[in-house]
């Protein structure tokens, strides 16, 4: 069983590393988290916008196209993503080139520099990709799903991208005033996988790069409290939407970081061939119905959601499932099978060093505490049964549920 060590170290500025000495013999790959995302001010869109200019603006030492020369002539590989809780850049280069890697992360988290070209330029780029997002269905019916039913208003959280409006009431001078507040060191946690053989190396690049007074003052970052809604009920009549949408939504306060794990045993059990949903697609004739869960510092989400014909078949699914989860009785050898599986698909991604400094970072963007993959399998290893069931009880309420129908009239 291949079970990773991980080391951690926290540098003087507060910027936190998380190395992982991989069996990996030529790649050093590279993943930061800042603690600013969509959820963390007031205009949903804003940590999106600045991911785009960090991405392909120019920084202190570079301009855009010296940047992007250096990326190609080392071999480079970068990216960036924008969630509700966090902004992600990662990276990855050959270990002839980790040095340029290094410094690219360090430019561009430190000292990017936004000018107005590159500002007007990706502000047109965001807006062209809201305007195209609306225009997807299924997912215009998500941002709805979630801003009109377990949220008061908060679009931000399955709208990262935030709205054209938002967008046009921004300035540059704000923009700069954001960034130099959130990409402090205390709010970055960066994480490399490389060779062991280089593990000494990479430490001392590490704090040369890093460990270094940025000159600004610590603004630690902080999500605001999610006001959750109960038991609302919301038919939108819309002659857009080709097929009738259909979604719940059970919000559940107070999430604890264990919660996600039993809701991970919830999904398995949904999705499994004699669940409730196998029933209800035999029954009711769903075209498509699948669950899933997300987790935010104060707050879980179970959804479940689908399209179909008729609108009366819908609130009839809505208490078949109450019925069914709430009185199912989970079974101890599901119980073990499902724990099983778990571990087993949890060590196949521990073989990957991407895939584990994914996991380490979404935990760590939750909770501000680095898990080690050790730690991640006893967490499986002790969910029981009672707890387990006093979870499902909890979640899936009919006083509780949330239930939004969209389809055209």
């Amino acid at each position: 069983m291949y079970i990773p060590n991980i080391e951690v170290r926290r540098l003087n500025n507060g910027l936190k590393i998380v190395l992982l000495l991989s069996k990996e013999i030529n790649t050093v790959y590279v993943d930061s988290r800042i603690l600013f995302g969509s959820g963390h001010v007031a205009m949903p869109g804003m940590a999106h916008f600045i991911e785009h200019l960090v991405q392909f603006g120019g920084t202190k030492e570079y301009s855009p196209e010296n940047i992007r020369k250096r990326i190609a002539d080392c071999s480079l590989k970068t990216n960036g993503l924008t969630s509700y809780l966090f902004t992600k850049y990662s990276g990855s280069s050959p270990v002839t080139g980790y040095k340029e890697l290094f410094e690219i992360f360090q430019q561009r988290l430190f000292y990017a520099q936004f000018s107005e070209e590159v500002y007007e330029r990706e502000k047109t780029r965001i807006q062209e990709e809201i305007i195209e997002r609306k225009n997807d269905n299924f997912i215009n019916f998500f941002d709805l799903l979630f801003e009109n039913q377990a949220l008061q208003k908060n679009s931000a959280l399955n709208c990262p991208i935030g709205q054209i409006k938002d967008l046009d009431r921004i300035s540059l001078s704000k923009t700069i005033s954001i960034y130099e507040r959130f990409y402090h060191p205390a709010n970055i946690l960066l994480m490399v996988s490389a060779p062991v053989f280089m593990k000494e190396e990479i430490i001392a690049e590490i704090e040369k790069l890093f460990d270094i007074n940025v000159g600004r003052s610590q603004q630690a970052a902080s999500l605001k409290p999610v006001t959750l809604k109960e038991g609302s009920r919301k038919i939108i009549r819309d002659n857009n939407f080709g097929n009738r949408y259909f979604g719940f939504v059970f919000p559940q306060n107070k999430t604890k970081d264990s919660d996600l794990q039993k809701a991970k045993f919830i999904y398995q059990q949904l999705l499994s061939a004699d669940s409730v949903l196998q029933e209800i697609r035999d029954v009711f004739g769903i075209y498509c119905i699948e669950p899933d869960y997300f987790c935010l510092p104060d707050s879980l989400f179970v959804f479940i959601y689908g399209y179909a014909g008729e609108e009366d078949k819908i609130l009839e699914i809505e208490k078949c499932l109450n019925q069914k989860i709430t009185n199912n009785s989970f079974a101890p050898s599901f119980l073990d099978i499902v724990k099983e599986k778990q571990i087993n698909n949890m060590l196949i991604d521990f073989e990957s060093d991407v895939q584990l400094l994914d996991m380490i970072g979404d935990h760590y963007c939750r909770t501000q505490e680095v898990e080690t993959p050790a730690e991640m399998l006893e967490k499986i290893r002790n969910l029981d049964m009672r707890s387990l069931q006093s979870f499902v009880r909890n979640i899936f309420q009919i006083k509780r549920m949330n239930v939004l129908i969209v389809g055209p009239n």
